[in-house]
């Protein structure tokens, strides 16, 4: 491996060096599974033919309005993410979180646990909160990660496709009713990929909320002010986070990596999040070295923040994130055998 990039084998170095790893996950994650990012999502000939993008059809508007290209645009979707295989990225981002488990790093003193999440959320439990040395931030909503990972384990920032919610009624202002359910992994949705319109006899029966509403996936979409945010996993996120800085600047020679994978600037809040975390962890370490930010993106691998930028906090590899996250665990199992 004498040829690789230098920035690979300081990714390799950080990431085996890590106490607490945040996985940072956008659309460019998922491209390794087969599956769109968001400038080809929306782009087959029938919408082109309708004059309609991945803007316009990702709202809500539609399900009013046109049933069958609501359904047609996600029912689309839900079959590519069903029958898509998580790439082996998934597998080596599992290995790397059941290491620091291994480790037990993330210790917090008896009592403390229970008196953080008090203080943040009055009368819930510390068994609601994740304490472990790693956690996944993305905004794909194909739910690929609930299959290697706990519930407890992720923050989906905008939901998920296989979480469903009440549509409510926008033209009557009725709110949608507050219950989620979970979409029947037996349908399938019958598309028309020429006209790409959804048979919607079956989905009018099967998705139905209880107060008589059509039920729409629980995903955050353009001028959406009906979904319903995962508070709990939002709270589970922001205790974490919370866990992390005090284990950080109580531990002055621990170590935090936040290693983000395909994030693009189109739709920039994981990109966002990744920088704000490294930066304010910075900081509030008084500008020890304890935390490093590894960009994988093939297309946009640097960073704006002036933090980041003037104090080197920023490992940059330009390719695409199964190949990269296979090289760098290759010189983490090499460094781990010398």
């Amino acid at each position: 491996m004498e040829s690789v990039d230098t920035n690979y084998r300081k990714a390799a170095e950080v990431i085996n060096g890590a106490d607490i790893l945040l996985f940072a996950a956008g659309a460019g994650f998922s491209a390794d599974s087969g599956l769109p990012v968001y400038n080809q999502v929306g782009t087959e000939e029938a919408y082109q033919k309708l004059g309609v993008d991945y803007q316009d059809l990702c709202d809500p508007y539609w399900l009013e309005e046109d049933p069958e290209l609501f359904y047609g645009f996600w029912g689309h979707s839900i079959n590519l993410y069903r029958q898509a295989e998580p790439h082996y990225g998934y597998q080596i981002l599992k290995k790397w979180s059941q290491r620091l488990s291994a480790k037990n790093c993330l210790s917090i003193k008896p009592g403390e646990k229970e008196a953080i999440v008090r203080k943040r959320i009055p009368g819930t439990s510390s068994e609601t909160v994740s304490f472990k040395p790693f956690f996944i931030y993305t905004s794909n909503v194909d739910a690929h990660f609930q299959r290697m990972f706990d519930e407890s384990e992720i923050y989906e920032i905008h939901g998920n496709v296989e979480t469903w919610q009440c549509s409510g009624h926008a033209r009557s202002s009725q709110s949608a009713c507050p219950r989620l359910y979970a979409l029947p992994k037996s349908l399938r949705f019958d598309v028309n990929t020429e006209r790409m319109m959804a048979d919607t006899t079956e989905i009018t029966n099967r998705l139905q909320c209880d107060c008589q509403q059509m039920l729409r996936p629980n995903v955050l979409m353009f001028h959406d002010n009906q979904w319903i945010p995962n508070e709990h996993a939002e709270e589970n996120y922001t205790q974490w986070e919370a866990a992390v800085e005090k284990f950080l600047q109580e531990n002055p020679t621990s170590r935090f990596v936040v290693v983000e994978i395909g994030c693009g600037t189109r739709i920039p809040s994981v990109r966002k999040e990744s920088e704000m975390v490294v930066s304010d962890s910075f900081l509030k370490c008084e500008r020890r070295r304890q935390v490093q930010l590894v960009r994988i993106n093939p297309e946009f691998p640097s960073s704006k923040n002036a933090i980041i930028n003037d104090n080197g906090l920023l490992i940059s590899i330009q390719n695409s994130a199964c190949a990269s996250l296979q090289l760098i665990d290759e010189l983490i199992d090499a460094i781990n055998v010398e």
